[in-house]
């Protein structure tokens, strides 16, 4: 057995970050492959909102490192107002001294083959790099997003500290990796100077042990389908990424022309954050009875009402051609029809032409989604009762963490 450090700020207990699923499947299934993992993580002081859903995934046997980590927003703020330089390159900087303390005291009891770190959070990458640069161990920094962006982050400031981040860690890390070809591509062509031997693919996927257990339970409640047809948008909605203004108005314009009702369908937009804004804005539009926005939910219960809806919507503009939602591979778990509200050229779009019961709309195109909604709520009505799609072993977090073993492995040797 080889040992790896990993180094994940988004963790059991924290709350709301689909990426807490890399690492922690990381942690559940290296050791099936050599690698006995030590995860170095966040105190949970540090994190905004937390559940204990997922505590029980965690290995018994795993050795789970919470460093001291506060949050600058609610640590070192007055009326949560605080300065700049408290949270550069992020919120959870203060994290950066907890972890590189901790990390090399860990070094010296376990003396890791290899240490990993995933973004986001930045400071994930800082401690890599610090631990690296004191101790000389390999690297493997994972990217479940880009960094930066052309306009990302929008302050010039902290763009300019991100930017600093990934061009060292892109430099010192053995091998980058990446879950969508788009981002490697991009990263090649951002680091031409870098060998593309350096750059590697490890897509996200689904828990199939976990989903299993969720669905095992859901099917002997023996639920029973409503008459409405219900639609489920799972996850946030960004301002500029996930834009739902033109789905709204497609929506109105659908109301308007009696292809749908209030009586015959609901459209539920779950853990959207800013739900408040969102619920007085389809007020104002008159679509109220139709569009729905709930909080937040555990994440086997999210689940759940992935295999209870009778369609998923999936948002992703053009900007995101290179990013892939965590959330979609779930959604192919599930087995329900997608609607992919996407840029047919994206990666997303892709990989939804690639699956069975799936339709795609441009995001930006308001005739568009016009078009296809009345034919995807045709298709939901039609597959009420009938999984749309098979379970692909492709898409399990299990053999995503064997692909991950083999860089490992390659990395060190």
């Amino acid at each position: 057995m080889k040992n790896v450090l990993l180094i994940a700020f988004h963790f059991p207990p924290v709350k709301g970050s689909s990426g807490l699923h890399r690492a922690l499947s990381m942690a559940k299934y290296l050791r099936d492959y050599g690698w006995d993992p030590v995860v170095l993580t966040a105190s949970p002081k540090a994190y905004e909102n937390k559940s204990d859903d997922l505590l029980n995934e965690i290995p018994e046997k795993l050795k789970v490192i919470r460093a001291f980590a506060l949050d600058s927003m609610r640590h070192f703020s007055f009326k949560r107002r605080y300065f700049q330089f408290s949270a550069l390159p992020d919120r959870w900087v203060s994290w950066w001294f907890g972890g590189v303390y901790s990390g090399l005291r860990q070094i010296k009891k376990i003396k890791p083959d290899l240490l990993w770190s995933t973004y986001p959070i930045a400071t994930s990458h800082l401690i890599g790099l610090a631990l690296h640069k004191l101790t000389g161990i390999f690297w493997v920094a994972d990217f479940r997003d880009s960094m930066t962006e052309e306009n990302y982050p929008r302050d010039f400031r902290t763009r300019s500290i991100y930017r600093w981040i990934e061009k060292k860690t892109v430099n010192n890390a053995s091998m980058i990796i990446f879950t969508t070809s788009g981002a490697a591509d991009m990263y090649a062509r951002r680091y031409p100077n870098i060998s593309i031997e350096k750059w590697g693919i490890v897509e996200n996927a689904v828990d199939e042990t976990f989903f299993n257990q969720v669905e095992k339970m859901y099917k002997a409640r023996q639920p029973k389908k409503n008459q409405k047809l219900k639609i489920i948008h799972s996850g946030i909605l960004y301002p500029v990424e996930r834009d739902p203004t033109k789905i709204f108005n497609a929506i109105l314009q659908l109301k308007k022309s009696g292809v749908i009702s209030a009586e015959k369908i609901e459209i539920v937009f779950r853990a959207s954050t800013n739900e408040d804004h969102y619920r007085s804005w389809v007020k104002d539009l008159g679509i109220n009875d139709i569009v729905f926005f709930a909080s937040g939910i555990p994440y086997s219960e999210a689940i759940e009402e992935m295999l209870d809806a009778d369609g998923l919507l999936l948002v992703q503009s053009s900007g995101c051609n290179h990013q892939i939602p965590a959330k979609i591979y779930e959604y192919f778990r599930s087995g329900r029809p997608i609607l992919g509200l996407t840029d047919p050229a994206g990666n997303t779009a892709e990989l939804l032409n690639n699956e069975t019961g799936t339709m795609l709309a441009r995001l930006d195109n308001e005739q568009d989604i016009i078009n296809q909604l009345p034919e995807f709520f045709r298709y939901c009505r039609d597959n009420r009762t009938r999984a749309v799609r098979s379970v692909s072993d492709k898409y399990s977090r299990r053999v995503r963490v064997e692909q991950y073993a083999k860089i490992l492995n390659q990395v060190v040797n």
